[in-house]
């Protein structure tokens, strides 16, 4: 089901010019990755859930697009375990020397 939202939100979005930069790319997983975070900490009920869903589909395709630009292949298919996935792609940036989690917090602080 998660890796069906993510193939038609893939077809759904338009394929902008700055695909293949990593500046770019990497700016838009700190950006997905802050939201996801604030809107997983915000309500109970039914929109939050909804929220949560629709911030994942947006931070994992955030991850691909990045991991494409730095040629790691991947793709919807593979998030079958969405949130092993994710720290899959989270450790194999970090490998290539992107630490998600240390961006974020210097961006956040600043």
């Amino acid at each position: 089901m998660f890796t069906q939202l993510l193939e038609a939100a893939l077809k759904a979005r338009a394929t902008s010019a700055d695909t293949d930069d990593i500046g770019s790319a990497f700016a838009e997983v700190l950006r997905c990755r802050r939201q996801l975070a604030v809107a997983a900490s915000v309500g109970t009920d039914g929109d939050r859930t909804s929220a949560v869903l629709a911030h994942q589909v947006s931070y994992d395709i955030s991850l691909m697009e990045l991991a494409h630009s730095l040629g790691i292949d991947c793709g919807p298919n593979e998030f079958e375990r969405p949130e092993q996935q994710r720290h899959k792609l989270e450790n194999t940036l970090q490998t290539r020397g992107i630490e998600l989690s240390q961006a974020e917090e210097a961006t956040s602080s600043t």
